[in-house]
């Protein structure tokens, strides 16, 4: 996705939509990423800290670079005070490489498949709707709490979509046959899917589908002749259930890059209501709750506002390792008002504390630790009555960034 920003503040959601594609080619490669911090001095923490939260290793520049090329006069040695806040940060990390290096998967069971076909192959005839679509489930999701995991092209497999309670195509026109077959063997065999739009009218190379062999057709929804352009429907497919956007939520939710110096926008296309944006999202959660039978790995039972959560199984020794980055200084701008070209990242108090539910079957212990204090703080942990284990984050251990470490047994 194109992701050059700024104003990485205020383009939060759209950049933790595109590191989590990143999440998914080092798991699918089993390398990890090297993300590039370009940055201005007032965003250096918060961008090093969004970085790591989605799993990245950091590539530390010089604040100057931003907008710049790399090069000798821009070298981190010749400013200290970046020196200086990178040596405290990347000693903090070092202190806790055993629980932030990986290999890391998303602790989820929600998957959203991404489509490089669609994107590279479609002209959608309005531009980048498929991205738009797709990092507005993103945010979605990310806003609600839900913990995903993307779903490259190569991955487009019924193994791979067995991994997942939720599978979500977020108007993922372009599929090969290989692809539309898994899909449909997945919800035939009890799994979950929600499709948008034109979801599998196209081959991979971008030609029409005979209408009896789109997925639509194949999983066996009818469209109204009368039917509004903007509609949800329900059903089964064998043992599976599906739902179906005839519209695109997610690029009523997207929101774009944001640059400093510029009036903020949530989609440089179009405006929306307070009260469409709050109906787009309460159809997408009521679709997402509608279709997942199974617990999610993690449930955000309480979870204030502007608090970025992130989860991620080691694949090591299935310990879970959950970020929380406090974006809530985003409120310092609204969408129509002009970012400033300079500014500090506020981090604003946590008011209340953060409840979570664990589906694990068992919790040796659970500890957080963050950059803003010294040593670790426990975290106490209940077993719930239906299973897996809750743990509460109090709201005054969180600051700017912290990590809860849960150690299963």
């Amino acid at each position: 996705l194109s992701s050059s920003s700024t104003a990485h503040l205020y383009s939060s959601r759209f950049l933790s939509a595109n590191l989590m594609i990143y999440a998914a080619m080092s798991r699918y490669h089993i390398t990890p990423t090297v993300a590039t911090m370009y940055h201005q001095a007032g965003e250096r923490f918060f961008n090093w800290a969004l970085r790591l939260a989605h799993g990245a290793r950091i590539w530390a520049t010089s604040s100057v670079a931003l907008g710049g090329d790399l090069g000798p006069k821009s070298h981190l040695l010749n400013y200290p005070e970046d020196f200086e806040s990178y040596t405290g940060v990347f000693a903090w990390a070092e202190k806790h490489k055993n629980e932030l290096d990986g290999p890391f998967a998303p602790f989820a069971n929600v998957g959203i498949f991404l489509g490089e076909s669609t994107r590279d192959m479609l002209d959608h005839g309005s531009g980048n709707d498929y991205e738009k679509e797709f990092v507005g489930w993103s945010e979605f999701l990310a806003d609600e709490g839900i913990q995903y995991d993307v779903i490259l092209e190569p991955e487009h497999n019924l193994s791979r979509l067995r991994d997942f309670s939720l599978v979500i195509l977020p108007n993922t026109v372009c599929l090969n046959n290989g692809a539309i077959q898994a899909i449909l063997e997945y919800v035939k065999g009890g799994g979950s899917l929600i499709l948008t739009h034109r979801s599998g009218e196209r081959n991979v190379c971008g030609a029409r589908r005979i209408a009896p062999q789109c997925l639509g057709a194949l999983l066996g929804i009818k469209h109204d002749s009368e039917e509004s352009g903007v509609s949800v429907k329900f059903g089964a497919c064998g043992h599976g259930k599906w739902v179906y956007f005839s519209h695109m939520p997610g690029t009523f939710i997207y929101s774009t890059i944001a640059q400093a110096n510029a009036i903020r926008k949530r989609d440089a296309r179009a405006v929306v209501s307070a009260k469409e944006l709050e109906m787009q999202k309460s159809m997408m959660l009521g679709a997402v709750q509608w279709a997942l039978e199974k617990p999610m790995p993690l449930t955000a039972e309480k979870m204030p506002e502007g608090v970025l959560i992130k989860a991620f199984r080691k694949l090591d020794d299935n310990s879970v390792v959950i970020h929380f980055l406090n974006c809530r200084g985003e409120k310092a701008v609204n969408y129509g008002e002009l970012i400033p070209q300079k500014y500090d990242v506020a981090f604003p108090e946590i008011e209340e504390d953060i409840v979570l539910e664990l589906n694990l079957p068992s919790v040796r212990r659970a500890y957080l630790f963050s950059p803003d204090r010294e040593g670790t703080r426990p975290v106490e942990f209940t077993r719930c009555v239906h299973g897996g284990f809750k743990l509460t984050v109090p709201a005054d251990s969180l600051n700017r960034y912290e990590v809860l470490y849960v150690q299963v047994t």
